[in-house]
Parts: structure tokens; C-alpha cells; sequence
């Protein structure tokens, strides 16, 4: 949330429109002032967060991290995690992205703290579309003290609202050091809590129908 997907957008060389959704308003300024200062005329960013509804919500963080990454709409994701919440706009990406009179949209990437149902569910005029796109999302493992049936539900609950458009759920496979190496079809999200391991097990590539998988990049060479 301090312009690292943008990074990667810019050093993958597409020439293609990028909208950033972000919710902390002092993030938000960050970014609009790299998009702003480096002349980027084919970036902008939106300062709200998507969400399944428009409004306003809390956006719970610790008071010690300005631009905390594990801020979350949700406050239930990390029970024991926050001690501060601020009021941020929230808006659904169907209606913020017909307002910005977008054109195709290629990829989505979705990194919201626990919040990915609602963010789904506030997109679904995109997933059902005739040409809907593939999605990038972590999904993360439970917290250590959250309620695992519950968490249960609520992936589940994400699982279904994919199915029901018709996407396949693959894992990024990452090796030890974060790098993508593949893909692995899963049928269900696992019931895991966080861990060190797992952390490098909770990125995944939603699949429209009728798409195939983008080929895995060719391992760099082990250095003698």
C-alpha cells in the first residue's frame, strides 16, 4: 500500500491503464504523489477502498504504522491486532469502474486483509461479464484467534461466490523465497492458521472460464 504493485505493474512493461484502489488516505497520498511526480499519465489511484457496499466504514490498524499493510476493513480478521480505526470511503469496483469509464479490465489484484468476500461481492457485474477477468488474490490463513469453523464459513463462502461465475481456484506456488514457480488447481481453501509457512501458501489465481493459464516463467539459473 505504499506503491509496490504499481512497481511491479511498471518493471512488467505493459501498456495498459492501471486504477489502485486504497483505502488509508495517507498511503493514498503517497502513491498519487509517485503517480503525480513521475509523470505517469496512464496510472491513477482512487482513495477508498472496495468494499460490497458504498458508504463509509472503520479501517482498523495499529497507531504505531501510518501506512499499516495489515489494516483491515474487518476487525475480526486479527482480533488482538488493532488499536485504532479510521473512517474511509468505501466504494463497489462495478460502480467505481463504470464512474472511470474504464476500458477492458486484463487483470485484477486483490490484497485486503480478510476482506476478499466483500470485495468479490461488490465486483460481480465484472465476474459475470462476457469477458470477465482472471483475479489475483491472497486469501490469508487464520488467525490464531479466530474462531477456525468460522473462518471455515466465510472462505467457503468465497469459494462458492467463484463457482458460481464459473472460476477455477489455483495456488501460486511459491518456492522459499517467494518466488512463483507454477500453479496448483485446489478444490476448496485449506483450514489453516497463519504461519511462517503458510504465509508463502495463501496467494491464488482465480480463473475465468474459457481462459487458460499464463505460461510459468522459466526458473532463473542456480549460480555456481
Amino acid at each position: 500500500n505504499v506503491g509496490q504493485t504499481l512497481q511491479a505493474y511498471l518493471a512488467a512493461g505493459v501498456a495498459a491503464r492501471y486504477i489502485g484502489f486504497e483505502p488509508n488516505i495517507r498511503s493514498a497520498a503517497f502513491v498519487s504523489a509517485i503517480i503525480r511526480g513521475s509523470g505517469l499519465t496512464d496510472a491513477e489511484l482512487v482513495p477508498a477502498g472496495a468494499w460490497n457496499r458504498a458508504g463509509l466504514a472503520e479501517l482498523f490498524s495499529q497507531r504505531r504504522d501510518a501506512t499499516d499493510s495489515m489494516a483491515s476493513l474487518r476487525a475480526d480478521v486479527r482480533p488482538n491486532y488493532p488499536d485504532q480505526s479510521d473512517w474511509i470511503v468505501t466504494v463497489r469496483l462495478d460502480d467505481a469502474l463504470a464512474a472511470l469509464r474504464h476500458p477492458p479490465i486484463s487483470l485484477i489484484k486483490i490484497d485486503v486483509e480478510g476482506g476478499e468476500l466483500e470485495v468479490l461481492q461488490g465486483m460481480e457485474g465484472l465476474l459475470a461479464a462476457a469477458a470477465p477477468p482472471p483475479v489475483v488474490c491472497e486469501v490469508l490463513p487464520a488467525d490464531a484467534a479466530v474462531n477456525l469453523d468460522a473462518y471455515v464459513a466465510r472462505v467457503g463462502a468465497v469459494h462458492a461466490l467463484l463457482r458460481k461465475h464459473g472460476y477455477r481456484i489455483h495456488r501460486l506456488v511459491l518456492d522459499d523465497g517467494g518466488i512463483w514457480r507454477g500453479f496448483a488447481e485446489v478444490a476448496e481453501f485449506p483450514a489453516i492458521r497463519w504461519s511462517e509457512r503458510s504465509e508463502l501458501e495463501c496467494d491464488y489465481y482465480f480463473l475465468p472460464p474459457g481462459r487458460a493459464l499464463p505460461p510459468v516463467p522459466a526458473a532463473s539459473p542456480t549460480p555456481s
